[in-house]
């Protein structure tokens, strides 16, 4: 009885040695990701930043050419099918 006590608490120091050492493990990468994902995002509102700056040439819509497009009007002729009347109903 008093081995078996005795390995329990081994197990416990050991494991409960490992469970730090793998929480203080994510802790130092942890931090390095941190840096890593600040970064990213750094980086994103930059080019987010340069967006500011577009500005759109509307003259295409002036153009003689763009003028002379014509709207795509489906035809109401034709019914969308949408299958069978009760699709249980046998063959």
């Amino acid at each position: 009885m008093r081995s078996l006590l005795s390995i329990l608490i081994i197990l416990l120091i050991l494991g409960g040695g490992g469970f730090l050492w793998y929480q203080s493990r994510q802790t130092q990468n942890g931090s390095a990701s941190v840096e890593v994902e600040r970064a990213r995002i750094e980086e994103r509102l930059a080019e987010l930043r340069k967006l500011k700056d577009l500005t759109f040439d509307t003259s295409v819509l002036d153009d003689s050419a763009f003028r002379a497009l014509n709207p795509i009007v489906p035809s109401s002729a034709a019914e969308p099918s949408y299958g069978r009347r009760n699709p249980f109903q046998a063959f």
